[in-house]
């Protein structure tokens, strides 16, 4: 009898403490995030959405780590946060997602958006959440050449590739910088500093900033300085390529060995960014700048790259570029060219 009067009462203590330690973990810890995912076999996932890249999305969960869950399997799923969403098309959307019945509904601040989860291409944080290292990328690389023959070569080069996205703007910067020396003569530099400001106007077009700092002693150029913008428009805008082209003027500052000149330039650009594979990164930036006051005179500038991944992080990059000048104050060549290979780190 007193074994089994004590039962109850044994339960009726334990539930309460149970409630008691409930109660006190929903006051200490911290709120959970509750986005879920609903797979097609019926299976309920919760945790909280990071992002979705090539087909993969993340979903950090408190009992099994991140899961990396292919995105192929997801008939829908729901948000308790804004994420930044881009579709197939290459068209851009921010907000909270919930489920329907055909799909997914995004709440954006001018309506809402139901959609297929197949029509979704790319997800990320928006970028208040990421903070600031997360809307920051690039590539760092190094690397270095010793021939020796009748004479010896040494060669050594600096790259750095950057770009920066905000909630409305873009800002990216690019520096090549080359060092080689040969035998007893004296060592030779090559140094293209470029910083780029984008402003969006619409979807596709956009204004920009564009500043330049070059030095080039094969060609005795102590300094080249640009300072201009325009207008650009996206021609092509996805997860995996971007191609853009760009109009605008710019007003150009030079030192070549003493000889000094000033002189205003239009500017025609076409730059592409591309994933090839979903490994091998391809760039490209071309520009054209005719002289306003010298018609016959302009300049074509060029920098294109190939970025390999190798382990983890690193990679393996190629580097091309050309100035050409067709009409250079200086009797010096009109085209100068090289190719720069290194090892680099992205972030």
């Amino acid at each position: 009898m007193r074994l089994s009067a004590g039962r109850p009462e044994g339960r009726a203590s334990s539930i309460v403490v149970r409630a008691r330690l409930a109660a006190l973990a929903f006051v200490l810890l911290p709120p959970c995030h509750a986005d879920v995912v609903v797979l097609k076999n019926g299976d309920r996932l919760a945790g909280e959405i990071l992002k979705l890249e090539k087909q993969r999305l993340s979903l950090k969960t408190a009992y099994a780590g991140t899961l990396m869950i292919d995105w192929r399997m997801v008939e829908r799923l729901s948000t308790e946060r804004p994420l930044e969403i881009q579709f197939d098309s290459g068209l851009r959307a921010s907000g909270r997602i919930q489920e329907c019945p055909q799909g997914i509904e995004i709440l954006t601040e001018k309506g809402a958006i139901r959609t297929a989860a197949p029509r979704v291409a790319a997800m990320t944080r928006t970028r208040e959440q990421a903070g600031w290292r997360g809307n920051l990328q690039g590539n760092v690389d190094v690397g270095h050449s010793l021939i020796r023959g009748n004479s010896t070569l040494s060669q050594s080069s600096l790259g750095i590739t950057t770009r920066y996205r905000a909630e409305t703007t873009t800002m990216q910067l690019g520096l090549i910088s080359l060092f080689s020396r040969q035998g007893n003569t004296p060592a030779t530099s090559r140094h293209s500093l470029t910083v780029r400001y984008d402003v969006p106007l619409s979807l596709r077009s956009f204004a920009f900033t564009l500043t330049t700092l070059e030095r080039d002693d094969r060609q005795r150029l102590n300094r080249r300085w640009n300072l201009g913008g325009g207008w650009g428009r996206k021609l092509v805008k996805s997860d995996r390529s971007e191609a853009s082209i760009l109009g605008g003027f710019t007003y150009a500052n030079e030192d070549f060995r003493g000889t000094r000149n000033s002189s205003g330039e239009a500017l025609a650009g076409f730059d592409l960014d591309t994933t090839m594979a979903n490994r091998f990164r391809l760039t490209s930036k071309l520009a054209l700048y005719p002289g306003f006051f010298n018609g016959s005179r302009y300049r074509v500038v060029f920098d294109g790259g190939l970025r390999v991944p190798l382990i983890g992080r690193f990679t393996w990059n190629l580097r091309v570029y050309d100035r050409f000048d067709s009409r250079p104050p200086l009797p010096v060549r009109r085209n100068d060219y090289g190719l720069i290979n290194g090892i680099g780190i992205g972030f």
